[in-house]
C-alpha cells in the first residue's frame, strides 16, 4: 500500500470530520465518514445522492480551531433593562446573574437557564436574548 505525506492541518481536519470512536483507527473512522449515507450524515458532512462524500462536500468545512463563534449578547445590557437588577454592580456575566438569582445552572448554558427561569418566574421582566 502506498504511503503519503499528509500535512498536520489536514490530519486535524480528518480527525475533526471523522470523530473516531474509542478503539477505532483513524483510517476506519474516515472510511466510515466517507461512505456513510444521508441518514447518518453529520452536520458538517453532507454525502452526495450516491452516498459517498466528495471533495466538494468538505470545501466549506473549517476545523473547530478556526471557526468563528457569534458573540454572546452583553448581559449588562439586559441587566440595565431589569429594574430589580439594575443596582447590583457585579452582574457582568450570565453566570453571575444566575448565581445572584440562585439559579442552578449545572452543566447547561447560564443564559439558557436564565431565559427559562425568567419565563417561568418573572414574565414581566425583559426577555433574555436568544443570540
Amino acid at each position: 500500500m502506498p504511503q503519503y505525506e499528509i500535512e498536520d492541518d489536514v490530519v486535524a481536519l480528518v480527525v475533526e470530520v471523522a470523530k473516531p470512536k474509542p478503539f477505532e483507527t483513524l483510517s476506519s473512522a474516515l472510511r466510515r465518514v466517507l461512505t456513510q449515507t444521508e441518514q447518518g450524515a453529520s452536520e458538517n458532512v453532507r454525502p452526495t445522492s450516491g452516498g459517498t462524500a466528495t471533495a466538494e462536500t468538505y470545501a466549506g468545512f473549517t476545523p473547530s480551531a478556526e471557526r468563528i463563534r457569534a458573540a454572546s449578547p452583553d448581559p449588562r445590557l439586559w441587566v440595565s433593562q431589569v429594574p430589580e437588577l439594575r443596582l447590583v454592580s457585579r452582574l457582568n456575566s450570565w453566570q453571575a446573574i444566575c448565581d445572584h438569582l440562585e439559579i442552578d445552572v449545572g452543566f447547561d448554558s447560564a443564559r439558557r437557564k436564565l431565559r427559562e427561569w425568567v419565563k417561568r418566574n418573572r414574565p414581566t421582566w425583559a426577555p433574555v436574548p436568544d443570540a
